[in-house]
């Protein structure tokens, strides 16, 4: 692995200085220098510490050989995963933890503001809180693992942090090898692991990890629960039995991060019928045990993924519960999405008659509305297959109607021969350049408009700290005030530059051959479309152009 400077990237040795020091010195101006170098050279505000040229201080030669790690693992590559895994796992059991490289405060990008962020009355009692908006539901969406950014990771820790990474892109990648060579390599990974940290594993944090293990399990191995369950028990005694001292041999408690693995694979379990493993009862009983250990335990913070994994099961398993389960837990105390009524529905369409049926369809779709839950189009799909039975509608008259004029205008177009042929109109490319290369808009304050090119300009690069001006008449409609002081005349500008900004207004470049490639602005644009035209939107060629064509009408 080789660096900008090309120099080969090492890890450290144990006499070596970490970070690299410093090699560049603030500078201060004379005063004519003050006087006459332009504003960008003379802006400096930074800390030398993480200027461009100093950013090789930090060793982050770890970070490089984890990512070529991972890469080997998601490619199937695994001989050229343990060549590079060899290496990073004996650098990281002998060699000292580098100095974590601090956030760089040039590269974090500042948005514009933007007018409609503060649209406060004027007289809007500032010192009260706003707690009049509709309450928020408190629990926690999703269950996550509070842990440091990698790159804070003492060297053992980061050896484990490489190996959960591997075994997610195992358990999330559909990958050529078979399932069993799957799970030997993940079992090798963790054995080999396990081995180099060996009795320093007992002080690390293992969460991320073991997690990453039954998750591997349940998704390739096809793992239920209870299984899961006792994996997580071996696991966690195994690494009870490394501990030195009098707490020998007591394990670690299970948290949510593991329960939440364990009901997904209940989940996962009820949702195959046809297999051997689908028995309602033994299921229903398992998880029953687990919730009360659950219930027992105060440490779990339970969150909305875990409440839909048992949902599922209860709908899957056929027991009528799932609403009322629902409704108890989740309804008004997790922010919920729309996959728990996707998960429901089946269990309504059990209901003993055709009205509960509708009626609960109905108040469903009155929950989205009220918890402001957006309704997936899967779920309106969902009762549309039955409107036959249930006469439950989900769409308005407007989608109807707009969906069938959308339609038929769609197919015209496709059975349309013209719309075969190439499209003069939206298909030109004039440059293959991803951005666009020329500052449009407003001179700056000193006068000067971005060109780079300026044959006798003493500014040699883009400006370094000036916003952008936007004339008064072009601010947009939103302002809340007149800008008067912003002239609707630019500064004039220095004398060669007269005559090249005329043909610049008028779209002819100076020093670029070429159309302009860019949007074209509307004087008046359409009110509510805040998207520009695609070149696969569906309208005619023809009715592109400026030019009328000449047809038989």
């Amino acid at each position: 692995a080789w660096n900008r400077y090309c120099t080969e990237k090492k890890f450290l040795s144990e006499d070596e200085v970490d970070p690299k020091p410093i090699t560049r010195i603030p500078f201060t101006l004379t005063r004519d220098e003050t006087l006459y170098l332009p504003k960008w050279k003379k802006f400096f505000d930074h800390d030398p510490n993480l200027d461009v040229t100093d950013l090789n201080r930090f060793n982050t030669t770890r970070q490089i050989y984890s990512k070529m790690a991972q890469v080997m693992v998601a490619s199937d590559d695994l001989g050229s995963f343990w060549s590079f895994y060899d290496v990073l796992e004996n650098a990281l059991v002998s060699s000292p933890t580098p100095v974590p490289e601090p956030p760089n405060p040039l590269f974090v990008k500042i948005p514009k503001w933007d007018p409609m962020e503060s649209r406060h009355s004027i007289a809007a009692p500032v010192w009260r809180l706003e707690n009049q908006k509709a309450a928020q539901a408190l629990g926690a969406p999703t269950t996550s693992l509070q842990q440091l950014a990698p790159r804070f990771f003492s060297n053992q820790q980061f050896l484990l942090h490489v190996v959960t990474e591997c075994l997610d892109i195992l358990s999330t990648r559909k990958s050529t090898t078979s399932t069993t060579d799957v799970m030997a390599f993940a079992d090798e990974l963790v054995k080999r692991a396990s081995k180099a940290l060996g009795n320093n594993l007992a002080t690390l944090q293992t969460e991320g990890m073991y997690a990453a293990i039954l998750r591997l399990h349940r998704t390739k191995g096809k793992a239920g629960g209870q299984q899961l369950l006792s994996k997580i028990g071996e696991l966690l005694k195994s690494k009870a039995n490394l501990v030195e001292g009098q707490h020998k041999g007591v394990s670690e408690a299970i948290t949510s991060i593991y329960y939440l693995q364990v009901l997904e694979g209940f989940a996962d379990q009820s949702a195959d019928r046809k297999s051997k493993a689908f028995e309602p009862k033994v299921i229903i009983n398992q998880m029953g045990n687990v919730l009360k250990a659950m219930a027992a335990d105060p440490h779990v913070e339970w969150a909305a993924d875990m409440h839909l994994a048992v949902v599922k099961t209860l709908v899957n398993c056929g027991t009528m519960a799932g609403n009322n389960y629902f409704i108890k837990n989740v309804m008004r105390k997790f922010p919920w999405k729309c996959e728990f009524l996707e998960a429901l529905y089946p269990e309504y369409r059990r209901a003993a008659d055709v009205d509960t049926w509708a009626e609960l369809a109905k108040r469903s779709l009155v929950w989205t509305a009220r918890y402001n839950v957006e309704v997936s189009e899967d779920f309106k799909r969902m009762i549309e297959d039955d409107y036959g039975t249930i006469k439950v509608q989900v769409r308005s008259f407007r989608e109807l109607a707009v969906f069938q004029f959308k339609d038929a205008e769609e197919k015209r177009h496709a059975r349309d021969p013209v719309n075969t042929l190439p499209n003069p109109y939206m298909d030109f490319v004039s440059h293959a350049l991803p951005f666009p290369d020329r500052d449009t808009g407003y001179p700056n304050e000193y006068g000067d408009i971005g060109q780079w090119r300026a044959p006798n300009s003493p500014i040699k690069g883009p400006n370094h700290f000036a916003p952008a001006m936007y004339g008064e008449h072009l601010k947009g409609f939103t302002s809340e005030w007149r800008d008067p002081t912003n002239s609707s005349k630019p500064p004039a500008f220095a004398s060669p530059w007269e005559r090249k900004y005329t043909q610049y207004a008028r779209g002819q470049h100076p020093s670029y051959d070429m159309t302009y490639a860019g949007p074209m602005p509307e004087i008046f644009p359409g009110r509510t479309v805040f998207r520009q035209k695609t070149r696969w939107d569906q309208f005619d060629i023809q009715k592109q152009s400026k030019h009328k064509m000449a047809g038989p009408y």
